[in-house]
C-alpha cells in the first residue's frame, strides 16, 4: 500500500495533537502492509523521521484554492492507495471559522473511490459570539454552516471521520448522525512501563488538576475544600489556559494559607506534573471531553478524582477505567475523595492498577493498525459497513 498522509499544522496547535501527528506518521511508515509513505506538510522544517520509505513535501500551502490545487496535482501525481488526512477544523486566521478549499483536497480523491480518513483535531457546531460586532459575528456564522453544509453534504463523503475529542465527536454525530464518524482519543506516542503505582513521597500532598470554563470559580471550589480537609504542606499544580484566567489575580484576590502552594503549567510540560502527583483531579467535566489526558494520568498510575456527572461518569465506565466521584459544588464530598485516596494506600493500588490496565490496552500501535485494516478492506472493495469495526 502506498499512503499519502497529508498533516496541516496550525500556527495555534495544541502541542499534544502535534506530537500525535508526528508519531502516527512514524508508525504509518513501520507498518508492514504500508510499503511508502508521502507526507505533505505545511511545517516550515521536515519531521525528523528516519528515510526508510518515507517521502517528505515540506512547507505547502493550503490557503486559498490555487495552493489547494497545487497540494492535490501533488498527491495525484504520488497516484497513492489511500490518503490520512490530519487537520484542525476550524480556522482560527479565517473570520469565518474554516477553510473550505483544504476540504476540496480529499473530496477529490473520494470521487474517485481513493480511500480517505478524516481526522479532526477540533470541531465546532457554531462560532464563538464574541470577537467582533454582533452583525459581523452574525453574518460568519451563516459563512460557517454553509461550508459546513458544502463540506459534510455536497462533497463527496470520506470513508472515515475520526475525531479525537469526545465532545467534539458528540456534537460531530449529533449534526451529521448518517455521517460514518467515530471516537479515536489522542494516545500517548510511546510505550510506557509499569509504573510505581504509590507516590514516593507520601508526605506531601500534591493534587494535579485542570481547570475547565469556570476557572475562578473552580480553584475557588477546591482552595475551599483543602482549606478543611488538610492543614500541612499541599501543593495544587493546575493546567489552565493563559488567555483567560490569571492566577496571580487569582492569588492576589483570595486569602491563600502559608502552607497551600499553587503552581500553573501549560500542556507541553502537564506529563512531569502528572508524574509528581498523588492524584489527577478533575474539577468540571468540561476538560475530561479529552480523554488524552485521563489515558495519560492512568498510563502512569495516578488516581483519578472525577464529578459524579452522568455523561462522564458513564463514559468512564464504559471504557473501563476506575475513579473516584464526587458530588459537584459539594467540598465535603470532594475532601472525602481526596483524604481517602491519600490516606488509603490499598484504595490507591485499586484505582491505579485498574486504570494502568485500561490504559495500557489502547496503545498508538493499534490505532495505527485499525487504519491500516480500514484502508486494507476499502483497497480490497469490501464493503463499506466494515468501519463500524473500528476501535480506537
Amino acid at each position: 500500500m502506498k499512503l499519502v498522509i497529508v498533516s496541516i499544522f496550525s500556527k495555534r496547535q495544541n502541542p499534544i495533537s502535534k506530537k500525535f501527528g508526528e508519531s502516527i506518521i512514524h508508525h504509518f511508515q513501520n507498518a508492514s502492509d504500508v510499503k511508502e509513505t508521502v507526507v505533505i506538510t505545511n511545517s516550515k522544517f521536515p519531521i525528523s523521521l528516519s528515510e526508510n520509505n518515507l517521502k517528505i513535501i515540506p512547507k505547502a500551502s493550503f490557503q486559498g484554492f490555487k495552493n489547494s490545487y497545487k497540494v492535490l496535482k501533488m498527491i495525484y501525481k504520488e497516484k497513492p492507495d489511500a490518503i490520512f488526512f490530519n487537520v484542525d477544523f476550524t480556522d482560527k486566521s479565517k473570520k469565518s471559522g474554516v477553510s473550505l478549499f483544504k476540504f476540496l483536497i480529499p473530496s477529490f480523491f473520494s470521487l474517485r473511490k481513493t480511500p480517505s480518513i478524516l481526522f479532526l483535531n477540533n470541531y465546532l457546531d457554531k462560532l464563538e459570539l464574541n470577537r467582533t460586532t454582533f452583525s459581523g459575528d452574525y453574518f460568519n456564522n451563516k459563512v460557517f454552516k454553509v461550508k459546513k453544509y458544502i463540506i459534510f453534504k455536497i462533497l463527496p463523503k470520506f470513508n472515515l471521520v475520526t475525531l479525537p475529542n469526545f465532545k467534539d465527536f458528540k456534537s460531530f454525530n449529533k449534526e451529521y448522525p448518517k455521517y460514518p464518524a467515530k471516537h479515536s482519543p489522542y494516545v500517548r506516542t510511546e510505550r510506557v512501563s509499569q509504573p510505581n503505582f504509590l507516590n514516593e513521597n507520601r508526605d506531601l500532598l500534591k493534587i494535579n488538576t485542570y481547570l475547565g470554563s469556570n476557572p475562578n470559580q473552580e480553584l475557588s471550589f477546591l482552595l475551599r475544600t483543602v482549606k478543611k480537609i488538610h492543614e500541612e504542606s499541599i501543593e495544587i499544580a493546575l493546567n489552565a489556559n493563559p488567555d483567560y484566567f490569571d492566577l496571580e489575580e487569582f492569588i492576589n484576590l483570595n486569602d491563600i494559607p502559608p502552607h497551600i502552594k499553587f503552581v500553573n503549567y501549560f500542556t507541553s510540560n502537564y506529563f512531569e506534573y502528572i508524574k509528581n502527583g498523588s492524584m489527577t483531579l478533575f474539577t468540571t467535566s468540561d476538560i475530561l471531553n479529552d480523554k488524552d489526558i485521563l489515558q495519560n494520568a492512568s498510563l502512569i498510575g495516578k488516581p483519578i478524582i472525577v464529578p459524579n456527572e452522568n455523561n462522564i461518569s458513564s463514559k468512564i465506565r464504559e471504557e473501563g477505567y476506575a475513579a473516584h466521584f464526587f458530588s459537584p459544588k459539594n467540598e465535603i464530598s470532594l475532601g472525602k475523595g481526596i483524604s481517602t485516596i491519600y490516606n488509603s494506600e490499598s484504595y490507591t493500588l485499586k484505582l491505579a492498577k485498574k486504570n494502568y490496565a485500561t490504559a495500557s490496552q489502547n496503545t498508538l500501535e493499534s490505532i495505527t493498525s485499525a487504519y491500516i485494516n480500514l484502508f486494507t478492506n476499502y483497497i480490497n472493495k469490501k464493503k463499506y459497513a466494515n468501519w463500524k469495526t473500528f476501535h480506537a
